[in-house]
């Protein structure tokens, strides 16, 4: 009664930490049913961007998920087509060994999604940005250009996250160095 699931079942069923939210408490529960997700959006006000997950899913079951999701009145209009492929973790170096597998895939599935939910969903390759602990790898010193060369126009956008600390060292919030950290990353980005 609560919809389909938007990840797959098996993870689902998995003990998790989610130490961000409840100070690392084990859970075993629910919570990524598409009306969790539809309260948490209506809490924040916010619009949703669907992560699908082409490294242990297909593309059938994902569309399943965004189809669930518009039925039950969400705004299915940004998806991204994975998340941060270009890192050298073992499994996703198995599922894309080159960036231009990611890229086939993102092309497969960019087709269908946009046969089952319209042309106006905008479909988002995963983009490179520098590795979690600020060095990088020439997997994804590359990704970019490799993705970028088998694409060409054929890409609705492209995601970049950017995982930064909002302050150095501050233990109190400083929202002025939060709001300054932003622009620097923005500036970064760009150049």
């Amino acid at each position: 009664d609560k919809g389909v699931m938007s990840l797959d079942m098996d993870f689902q069923s998995k003990v998790r930490l989610t130490s961000v939210f409840n100070g690392a408490i084990p859970r075993t529960f629910g919570g990524n049913f598409i009306t969790d997700f539809k309260a948490t959006l209506a809490h924040t006000g916010t619009k949703p961007l669907f992560v699908l997950n082409p490294l242990t899913s297909d593309k059938y079951y994902q569309i399943a998920m965004l189809l669930e999701a518009k039925l039950q009145n969400l705004n299915v209009k940004r998806v991204e087509i994975g998340n941060e492929f270009y890192l050298s973790k073992a499994a996703y170096m198995d599922k894309f060994p080159t960036a231009n597998d990611y890229a086939a895939t993102y092309l497969d599935w960019r087709l269908s999604i946009k046969d089952y939910l319209g042309s106006d969903v905008q479909v988002c390759a995963v983009a490179s940005n520098k590795n979690d602990d600020g060095g990088t790898s020439d997997r994804s010193e590359t990704w970019n250009s490799g993705i970028a060369s088998t694409l060409g126009a054929n890409v609705d956008s492209y995601t970049i996250h950017q995982y930064r600390a909002a302050t150095s060292g501050v233990s109190s919030i400083n929202y002025h160095s939060i709001f300054s950290r932003v622009n620097y990353d923005i500036n970064e980005l760009n150049n």
